[in-house]
């Protein structure tokens, strides 16, 4: 609604449309800011693929998927199902499963 001013008993209220836009300094700047995009050459995404196709993977094997999973260091988080360092321990037992899943 409108804001209220007050002279002695007498209550006015103005109109919202006599009442100054309020103006945000983020806003200000998103509206004064240019993009780096606008300068940019725009490309056609419809470019033509001329290169064979990838139509089949082949099955990734024990060794490829032990390499993997061991390389990386054994960092993990509280929101990890399952700790890198427990999973490297336990990878000989579950390395059949994951490859057959691969």
């Amino acid at each position: 609604m409108g804001q209220a001013t007050s002279k002695g008993n007498e209550v006015k209220m103005k109109h919202p449309s006599d009442m100054p836009t309020p103006r945000f300094k983020h806003r200000d700047n998103i509206d004064n800011h240019k993009s780096p995009i606008s300068d940019a050459v725009v490309m056609s995404a419809d470019i033509k693929f001329e290169e064979q196709p990838l139509t089949k993977l082949a099955p990734a094997t024990q060794d490829e998927i032990r390499d993997i999973i061991i390389k990386p260091p054994s960092k993990s988080s509280e929101l990890d199902p399952l700790p890198t360092y427990l999973l490297k321990e336990v990878l000989e037992y579950l390395l059949p499963l994951i490859t057959i899943l691969s």
